[in-house]
């Protein structure tokens, strides 16, 4: 089966990352990269797979007009203002989880 999907998709670099879901079968996708596409093209692939996001203190302007649309699942992010930039920039995230403050120091 893994095999099969690395032949059927267009990408090799999503190649890959769809065998290694099918193969493991895969409940749930966790990355502190969220601020990358990829998990909303898993979503698309695998809509009954849970992702979650967790932000990793990397700053990156994701208000920027040329910024790729993110779509987003469960987003731990530190505090209420990443929900402002996020949906500023028309970013699609299902569930917002402030966990902590950066500018505080709390996470």
């Amino acid at each position: 089966m893994g095999f099969a999907n690395l032949c059927k998709c267009r990408s090799p670099r999503r190649d890959w990352r769809t065998a290694l879901i099918n193969t493991w079968k895969s409940k749930v996708v966790i990355t502190h990269i969220y601020h990358s596409t990829l998990l909303g093209r898993i979503k698309e692939l695998f809509p009954e797979i849970k992702c979650a996001s967790i932000q990793n203190g990397t700053r990156w302007d994701l208000s920027a007009p040329n910024q790729l649309k993110l779509n987003l699942g469960h987003f731990f992010c530190y505090g209420d203002v990443e929900t402002d930039i996020m949906h500023i920039a028309r970013h699609s995230v299902e569930h917002y989880h402030p966990i902590g403050s950066e500018k505080a120091g709390v996470i």
